[in-house]
C-alpha cells in the first residue's frame, strides 16, 4: 500500500483550493500494482477513481461551512490562479500524477491546472448529508525539519540522530537512496515515525483521523510535543558529540496554520542564501507565500 502525500494548501487573500472527491472515497492509502498484467507498472500506485479529486476554488470567508461535507454543486470550470498552483507544481512522481490526473497533465501541451470555481455571485451549493456521515478517512501527515550545521559532522551525524529519537525501538531499517542522498527510516515505539535524510533533514510522520476533530487535535498536539522533545535531545547529544548545540529549524508542516506548534519562529526560516538550490525565483516566491500563510 502507498500513501498519497497529504497537506493543506495555504489561503491567499481569502481564496482557497479544496478538493472534491466522489461519494465512495474513504482513504488516501491505495494498493500497489503487482505487475502481473504489465511488468512496467510493477510497484506503481493504483489510485481508484474515487481517489482522484477535482479542485474547487472557494472564498474561505463565504464557503467555509461547506468544507468536509457531502455537497452537491454547480460551478464554473476555470483555470486555477497561478498564485495558488505553486504547491501543486512539485516534482511529479507516480503518486501525484495518478492522484491529480483529473485536473492536470504535466506532459500536455497546455499545462494549466483547471478547477471548479464557486467564487462568483450566487453559486449553487447544497449540503447533502450531515458531517457525521462522512467516512473518517485515515491519512498520513508530515513535518520536516533540518539540523543546522549537522552536515559539517558527517562521521557522527547518524549517531546524533539515533541517540536523540525519544522512543527508538530498533536500529535503522534498510537505507534507501533518494536523489543521490541516503534516507534512513527508523521504527519507534509510538505512533510517530522518523526518517533521516543525509546530510541534515529529519522527517516526522503519523496517521490522523481527518474528520474526527478531537482525535485530530490530540494527534497533532502529540506530534508537536514529539518534535520539540526531539529537538532538545539533538541539542544535548550534539553538545556531547561535537561540543556544540546544534539547533533545528522546521521547514515544512502539512498544515501551515499549525506551524508555530512545531517552531515558535514559524516555518521556512531557512537562510535561502545558504542553499543554492533554493535561489531561483519560483522557489523564493513559494517560500514567501508559504511564510505569509502562517
Amino acid at each position: 500500500m502507498l500513501q498519497v502525500p497529504v497537506s493543506i494548501l495555504p489561503t491567499l487573500n481569502n481564496l482557497r483550493l479544496c478538493f472534491l472527491y466522489r461519494d465512495g472515497f474513504d482513504t488516501f492509502i491505495h494498493p500497489v500494482n503487482d505487475g502481473k498484467d504489465n511488468q512496467e507498472l510493477t510497484n506503481t500506485i493504483m489510485v481508484p477513481k474515487e481517489g482522484k479529486p477535482i479542485p474547487v476554488l472557494i472564498d474561505i470567508s463565504k464557503h467555509s461551512a461547506f468544507i468536509d461535507r457531502f455537497v452537491n454543486l454547480k460551478a464554473r470550470i476555470t483555470v486555477i490562479p497561478d498564485e495558488l498552483t505553486k504547491q501543486l507544481r512539485t516534482p511529479y512522481n507516480d503518486i501525484l500524477s495518478k492522484h491529480n490526473e483529473n485536473f492536470y497533465n504535466p506532459f500536455a501541451e497546455v499545462g494549466s491546472f483547471i478547477c471548479l470555481s464557486v467564487i462568483e455571485n450566487n453559486p449553487d451549493i447544497k449540503i447533502e448529508k450531515d458531517n457525521s456521515d462522512i467516512p473518517n478517512a485515515d491519512a498520513q501527515v508530515f513535518a520536516e525539519l533540518h539540523v543546522e550545521d549537522l552536515n559539517l559532522y558527517p562521521d557522527v551525524a547518524k549517531a546524533i540522530i539515533e541517540g536523540s529519537i525519544p522512543d527508538l525501538a530498533s536500529p535503522a531499517l534498510k537505507v534507501m537512496t533518494i536523489h543521490g542522498y541516503e534516507a534512513t527510516p527508523y521504527l519507534t515505539k509510538g505512533n510517530i515515525r522518523i526518517i533521516y535524510k543525509e546530510p541534515n533533514i529529519i522527517g516526522l510522520y503519523t496517521v490522523v483521523k481527518l474528520f474526527d476533530n478531537i482525535s485530530y487535535l490530540e494527534t497533532i498536539s502529540s506530534m508537536s510535543r514529539y518534535s520539540q522533545d526531539l529537538s532538545r535531545k539533538i541539542q544535548n547529544h550534539s553538545l556531547e558529540a561535537v561540543g556544540k548545540r546544534l539547533k533545528t529549524t522546521t521547514d515544512f508542516v502539512f498544515d501551515p496554520t499549525k506551524a508555530t506548534l512545531f517552531d515558535s519562529r514559524g516555518i521556512l526560516n531557512v537562510n535561502v542564501s545558504n542553499y543554492p538550490d533554493l535561489n531561483n525565483t519560483d522557489d523564493k516566491e513559494t517560500i514567501n507565500w508559504y511564510r505569509s500563510s502562517q
